[in-house]
């Protein structure tokens, strides 16, 4: 079973905040209580939860794109490059295929927007197509 914050304060000995604060390092805590944070959260392979967080911050770290062929070779540099982008900017990658239809990518836009992510980019062939 998946360790969660309350299990790391409760070996820690510590408050939730007082976990959150030493993973998310953006308050000081005494260098000792960081360390038995750390210690108990090592023991426990905690692993924070990126989608909790988020919807507590109300942002996302997700970037949707959606894309008509994946078979195409430009395509796939595109993605490669996006993708290292965003992965700088400590974002993640959302892909959707479209397959060239204008109604897939009404529904790829809406699934997208569903799932609050910080962005959406459309890499489609046909510009000029009216949406």
């Amino acid at each position: 079973m998946k360790a969660t914050i309350l299990d790391v304060a409760a070996a820690a000995g510590v408050s939730v905040a007082t976990v959150s604060r030493v993973i998310n390092g953006n308050y000081s805590v005494k260098p000792a209580t960081a360390d038995r944070v750390r210690t108990a959260a090592a023991q426990l392979q905690y692993v924070p939860n990126i989608q909790a967080r988020e919807l507590n911050q109300q942002r996302s770290s997700l970037v949707g794109v959606i894309v008509t062929d994946l078979q195409q070779e430009s395509v796939r540099g595109l993605l490669t490059g996006i993708e290292q982008e965003l992965r700088q900017q400590k974002k993640a990658l959302l892909l959707a295929c479209s397959h060239g239809l204008a109604d897939q990518e009404q529904a790829c836009i809406a699934d997208f927007s569903a799932r609050n992510v910080a962005g959406i980019l459309l890499l489609c062939e046909e510009p000029d197509r009216e949406r």
